[in-house]
């Protein structure tokens, strides 16, 4: 089975155990199908992004925002993802 098909298996599958639309999953699985990643949901605690270079998970918080590395593998019909913390300062005033 493809990775792609697999993943897709597994996040697409019913389960009654999981959250529901109005207690949204505080863990959230993303698949880099386009270049371009949806904003990270408000609701989550962090989300696995799966590219075509590996597993990464991905967070964000006030002031930081981050995409680490958990495993790599190489995989045909998706994105390459990278590591890149990003930290947001606020501004600084002149007084």
């Amino acid at each position: 089975m493809k990775l792609l098909e697999h993943i897709q298996k597994h996040v697409a599958t019913a389960n009654p155990v999981l959250p529901s639309a109005q207690n949204p999953p505080l863990i959230q699985h993303i698949i880099a199908i386009n270049q371009s990643l949806p904003e990270i949901a408000p609701t989550s605690m962090y989300e696995y992004v799966y590219g075509s270079n590996g597993t990464f998970v991905r967070a964000k918080r006030q002031g930081l925002t981050a995409i680490a590395p958990v495993s790599y593998y190489k995989a045909k019909g998706l994105q390459a993802i990278s590591a890149s913390p990003q930290m947001i300062s606020p501004a600084v005033l002149n007084g």
